[in-house]
């Protein structure tokens, strides 16, 4: 089991994701294919919490917390599922649920 440290937490983006690129889909799931892929860094993104270090206190596993723009790490594999890394910090809101991911578009 991976536990973080400090304030940082683990994650896994709700967009689909591709060689580094972010494959951005409607609520329908009809993937959006007028996005410019060299401004996709400009985006915050949605995740979904997989585990919280010992100094997390605004949200817990579970939760969906949009991340600001590019505050994570390069992501690695664990148990066969891609995992990132961020900290409380870069939290600039929390879902209700995974369909917060689709209601901007």
């Amino acid at each position: 089991m991976l536990t973080p440290l400090r304030d940082s937490f683990l994650f896994v983006f709700l967009n689909d994701h591709s060689e580094g690129r972010f494959i951005d889909k409607a609520k329908s799931g009809i993937i959006l294919t007028n996005n410019d892929l060299d401004s996709q860094h400009m985006y915050a993104r949605w995740g979904k919490v997989l585990v919280v270090g010992p100094e997390v206190t605004d949200f817990e596993k579970g939760a969906i917390v949009l991340i600001e723009q590019g505050r994570w790490t390069q992501g690695f594999k664990y148990d066969s599922v891609q995992i990132w890394k961020s900290d409380q910090r870069q939290v600039c809101a929390i879902g209700d649920d995974e369909s917060v991911a689709y209601q901007y578009r």
